[in-house]
């Protein structure tokens, strides 16, 4: 799969947001991106949140409800690509959490210690852990690649993975060449060349 292929179909976000966890959470510090793109529309989906910002704003190190995550994604990725298919907008907006990961503190001294692509997408479960509660992440080496599994993940891994993947290829200056497979709305594996 490249950039330039675009995701296609339709996704109910109500239907997925009925199956998340609610026990399952992610760190502050991505929520600003998002609320920065959404703009005034948070107001159209605040009243639907488990918990929303305080002031308006969400702390970088707390954790809150990735369905609070996953409701603001759509809106900003819908107000932002309004004429894009939910899952390419979904991808386009994923693109660019890495960026945002990379720019934190933690981001900056994982990113430190490994240096190149294959190191860091081998230290992806570990990126994950720091950030996200709830699902699981895994990489293995095949000859091809690396190989990027996301079992019981309910951050639309059909769609907005492929973004962080994409993102974080892009972050090293290379050009993504994945191939995907997607088991369920909650589990999907990718196989990322490195070459």
């Amino acid at each position: 799969m490249s950039l330039s292929t675009p995701l296609t179909g339709s996704v109910d976000g109500e239907e997925r947001f009925s199956h998340f966890p609610r026990h399952y959470t992610i760190k502050g510090m991505y929520f600003s991106r998002v609320l920065k793109t959404l703009g005034d529309g948070l107001q159209s989906v605040e009243g639907k949140l488990l918990e929303p910002p305080r002031m308006g704003r969400y702390l970088p190190f707390r954790d809150y409800p990735q369905l609070d995550y996953s409701r603001l994604c759509l809106a900003a990725a819908t107000r932002s690509w309004p004429v894009q298919p939910v899952p390419e907008a979904m991808r386009r907006l994923a693109r660019l959490d890495f960026q945002q990961f990379a720019g934190s503190r933690v981001g900056r001294v994982t990113l430190a210690l490994t240096g190149d692509l294959k190191s860091s997408l081998s230290k992806l479960p570990d990126m994950y852990r720091m950030s996200i509660k709830g699902g699981r992440v895994v990489v293995r080496e095949e000859d091809d690649g690396l190989r990027v599994d996301f079992e019981d993940f309910y951050g639309w891994p059909d769609c907005y993975a492929l973004g962080t993947l994409e993102g974080m290829v892009q972050h090293y200056g290379k050009q993504p060449r994945i191939h995907a497979a997607f088991h369920s709305e909650s589990n999907a594996s990718y196989l990322v060349h490195l070459s």
